[in-house]
């Protein structure tokens, strides 16, 4: 067991992962890895935003993390693993429903929910970052806290 636990083939884990990563990504992993290290005793999954799991790294509270990127100083080794799209909910009959793809123009002046500036700033800042890339202005009616 020394043996291996020196090789990195037996121990445990300690992983890092935001919200959306736990729906596909990391059941997925957890079955491959399973299959490919049996000997890893024990894995800790750890939800945590992905600033959050800078800060463990930092801490060495995790060993591995599943984030989205961001602009970051620190010494970090980082590998694209997998790609979200962007997607918009309608309420059912809302005209924009007969498209099968929305282009971003077409959500110009259009109501809708956004995500907090403060609680929600990763999404924020991402959604208003394509919004001002195609000169979209839409119309906030609520914020989700």
């Amino acid at each position: 067991m020394v043996r291996r636990a020196s090789k990195g083939t037996t121990g445990r884990v300690r992983l890092g992962f935001t919200g959306a990563a736990g729906c596909q990504v990391i059941p997925e992993l957890l079955m491959a890895a399973k299959h490919a290290l049996p000997d890893i005793i024990d894995v800790v999954l750890l939800e945590l935003v992905s600033v959050a799991q800078i800060e463990a790294f930092a801490a060495n509270a995790i060993d591995l993390g599943f984030m989205r990127p961001l602009p970051w100083r620190q010494q970090l080794e980082f590998l694209l693993v997998d790609k979200e799209p962007m997607i918009v909910t309608l309420p059912a009959g809302h005209a924009l429903c007969r498209f099968e793809k929305i282009e971003l123009a077409q959500l110009n002046e259009q109501a809708f929910i956004m995500h907090s500036p403060t609680h929600g700033k990763y999404f924020y800042e991402r959604i208003m970052g394509m919004f001002a890339t195609a000169e979209v202005k839409p119309h906030f009616t609520q914020y989700i806290d």
